[in-house]
């Protein structure tokens, strides 16, 4: 019997070192010029209080209190935290066991939903897009679709990533790739903890991170993963 292993988008987006080097040469300078001052600040950063190992719990508790009250479903905020839990127990060190929802990860909560349903006030969203998996990377899902706009919600004590910006196009190019397309034209990170967001079209980046027009990388991302699926058939 054969089995292929599979990975994460995010997996492919933060290693495989020798695919982005060769295919977005640029990349790392890009990222390192948004970073000294070509990003929106749309709030000042956040005073954050709430201790490091409980941060991926507040974050996703405000991704989804955010996500309720946009679909006119609010839930209490002990329910949020349940439905948190549930999807993060499957994470190491997660935090869950000594977590309590304390004044200090409420106001953090609320203050990061707040700032998220400020940003995107008025757009009529959808929220986690799924894209289909291809060769080694499962089926996968984005945090937010608008209009034709991909959006990424990154919530860390730290500026943007090359990791993230990569993690959009391999999304991106899922949908290429697949047969029931969205459209999808431009790409956006917002960290509603530091308050910065970034926004750029498809053809704009990829004029600063490689020398391959848009469609010629996503068909190297798909015949990569195709070919490294092959490889790893056990």
């Amino acid at each position: 019997m054969e089995i292929t292993l599979m990975i994460s988008e995010k997996t492919f987006a933060r290693g495989y070192s020798s695919f982005w080097t060769q295919n977005t040469p640029w990349l790392t300078d890009y990222v390192s010029f948004l970073n000294k001052g070509s990003i929106e600040r749309m709030f000042k950063p956040m005073v954050s209080l709430d201790e490091t190992k409980y941060r991926s719990i507040n974050n996703s508790a405000a991704f989804i209190d955010f996500k309720q009250k946009r679909i006119g479903e609010e839930l209490e905020l002990s329910k949020i935290i349940e439905i948190t839990s549930d999807n993060l127990k499957h994470l190491p060190r997660n935090g869950l066991e000594t977590y309590i929802l304390d004044e200090v990860n409420n106001s953090t909560i609320k203050e990061q939903s707040k700032r998220l349903i400020s940003t995107y006030s008025g757009k009529k969203l959808i929220f986690e897009p799924q894209f289909g998996g291809c060769g080694i990377i499962a089926n996968c899902q984005g945090d937010l679709l608008y209009e034709n706009v991909l959006c990424e919600i990154k919530a860390g004590e730290r500026n943007i990533q090359s990791s993230d910006i990569k993690q959009l196009l391999v999304y991106c190019a899922l949908n290429w790739l697949s047969d029931e397309k969205i459209e999808i034209e431009k790409i956006e990170i917002f960290n509603p903890r530091q308050g910065i967001y970034w926004n750029s079209t498809l053809i704009n980046l990829m004029e600063n991170i490689s020398t391959l027009p848009m469609e010629d990388f996503f068909e190297e991302i798909g015949h990569f993963l195709y070919i490294t699926s092959e490889e790893f058939e056990l």
